[in-house]
């Protein structure tokens, strides 16, 4: 398995840095799933930012899912 496949990101060598973040809810019995996923290049690596980012995108995920 390449690591594009493990990841599920066919972008995966663009960037030199990536933020993945999977979030998984479990309401009234139901499981509700996001992922956000952010590659980036910039110097110094902002990670803090891009977390943020990518972590409102699996919430936004979660929430189109419910």
């Amino acid at each position: 398995m390449t690591p594009e496949e493990l990841w599920r990101i066919p972008e995966l060598r663009k960037f030199r840095y990536w933020v993945i973040c999977d979030v998984a809810v479990g309401v009234d019995g139901r499981i509700a799933r996001g992922r956000g996923v952010l590659g980036f290049n910039e110097e110094p690596a902002n990670f803090a930012a891009h977390h943020q980012a990518a972590f409102l995108q699996a919430i936004e995920g979660v929430i189109g899912s419910l």
